[in-house]
């Protein structure tokens, strides 16, 4: 069984939804006092259920038949786009600021993303092996860095947002997993569960992650003997201090770089 609760003020006032193995989802709308089956996905095998941080009446399920959505807080539902129908959808994450980034966990087709809500999907699972996903947990602080938990394969890191995955398994007794998480009050520590050996504890090493804004610069039309600058924002979204060195322009350009010395980007910080 699954369970997802809508953001509410209070539990009394909280949508509960409950996903079980071969009688689609119940919703109780009284905190769980009183329960209704859901008129759609009657008969499905529901693994996991996702409340979106933005919209208090959708939330996402995901099925041995392909990802679903209420919008009207588990009145209905329908498919979300055409690419995941058929696929075991076992995890799901809904970004808590861009309601059109959505990223699934499936049993056999690894990690996939969408950034236009559903529409489309691309897979993001190099370096995941096996690509049977159980379990997806995502940094709030800075969501390119996620984990994922496998079948048969342990624990993997991504800090690209899923284009590349690693592992992280040393020293656990077993690969496998069943659920990952983070410690809402340290970044660095995991927990995580697989079958027979109870729960484990990950910790990662302290480290720096490096966002730059914008991403790509457009100077637009530049008259002849005129100068145009814009300024490149550096954030650390990591767990320890970002010393930057050096900073280079790639290849050939007409544009030149100010840069006046190394300084250290605090974690958490920014520099303009």
């Amino acid at each position: 069984m699954s369970l997802a609760t809508s953001p509410s003020p209070t539990i009394a006032e909280a949508v509960v939804y409950a996903g079980t193995f071969g009688r689609g989802v119940y919703v109780s709308r009284n905190g769980g006092v009183t329960w209704s089956r859901s008129n759609d996905l009657v008969d499905a095998q529901v693994y996991t259920l996702e409340a979106a941080a933005l919209d208090a009446a959708t939330v996402y399920a995901g099925t041995a038949d392909g990802l679903y959505v209420s919008r009207d807080s588990g009145e209905s539902w329908s498919a979300v786009g055409t690419a995941l129908q058929g696929l075991s959808v076992r995890a799901v994450y809904l970004s808590s600021v861009d309601p059109n980034h959505l990223v699934v966990g499936t049993y056999g087709d690894g990690v996939l993303r969408s950034f236009d809500g559903g529409s489309s999907w691309a897979t993001a699972s190099i370096g995941l092996n096996p690509p049977q996903v159980r379990s997806l947990a995502a940094d709030e602080a800075n969501p390119d860095v996620m984990f994922a938990a496998t079948s048969t394969g342990g624990f993997f890191r991504t800090k690209d947002g899923g284009t590349n995955w690693l592992p992280i398994n040393f020293g656990l007794p077993s690969l496998t997993s069943r659920f990952v998480m983070i410690d809402p009050d340290d970044r660095d520590r995991l927990l995580g569960s697989g079958t027979g050996d109870g729960v484990y504890e990950i910790r990662l090493a302290p480290e720096p992650q490096i966002v730059t804004l914008p991403t790509t610069f457009d100077f637009g039309p530049v008259p002849v003997a005129s100068r145009v600058t814009q300024t490149l924002q550096i954030d650390n979204t990591g767990t320890a201090d970002l010393v930057i060195a050096d900073v280079r322009l790639g290849g050939s350009s007409g544009f030149s770089l100010d840069f006046t010395g190394s300084f250290v980007v605090p974690a958490g910080g920014s520099h303009f």
